[in-house]
């Protein structure tokens, strides 16, 4: 090989293996972390999902627009089975904790499933207003914001409350947990 082909040759490698390297210096997530970020997400998705259906009837709370109440309904119904998949999709963390933790996220999968299928049987006999959504999102704020508190409290000063404390997507779910059904 020619020496003005060998130093093109260094130049791309150099450039093809530097961001490789970049990432090699940095602190690597503990799979504490990433189940912890995981289920923020998770929880975040659901929240945000929630609000803006809720939003949509409030915004129009005089009308009683039907449709509008019914697709409502489907959207948080929707979030709801999505989250409820996604949280048992997670493997929980071989910690102690662990399992406690996977089973109180069952557990908050089966309370907002049932604040939905409240809501769904108000509305199927005609009695669905902004006060019963209101109320059921209420239930389902606190069941939330609760899971979530105990979840991360499970083994104080162990892996998984690192986790939730280290998650850069915990954070911002601590933000939007203080402004649920808000």
């Amino acid at each position: 090989m020619a020496p003005r082909h060998l130093g093109l040759l260094a130049v791309i490698l150099a450039l093809v293996t530097t961001p490789a390297l970049a990432g090699c210096g940095g602190e690597e997530e503990s799979a504490s972390e990433q189940w912890a970020g995981d289920v923020c997400s998770e929880l975040s998705t659901w929240v945000t999902d929630v609000e803006e259906a809720v939003t949509s009837l409030a915004a129009d709370a005089l009308s009683r627009d039907e449709a509008a109440i019914e697709a409502a309904i489907e959207d948080v119904d929707s979030a709801t089975d999505e989250l409820v998949d996604g949280l048992a999709n997670l493997e929980a963390p071989e910690t102690e904790a662990g399992k406690q933790a996977r089973s109180e996220l069952e557990e908050l999968g089966t309370q907002l499933t049932e604040q939905v299928e409240e809501v769904e049987r108000a509305a199927e006999t005609g009695s669905l207003g902004l006060v019963p959504v209101t109320a059921a999102l209420a239930t389902a704020a606190a069941a939330v914001r609760s899971t979530f508190e105990s979840v991360q409290s499970l083994d104080a000063g162990g892996e998984l409350r690192d986790g939730f404390e280290n998650a850069s997507s915990c954070d911002s779910f601590r933000q939007q947990a203080d402004t649920i059904g808000d």
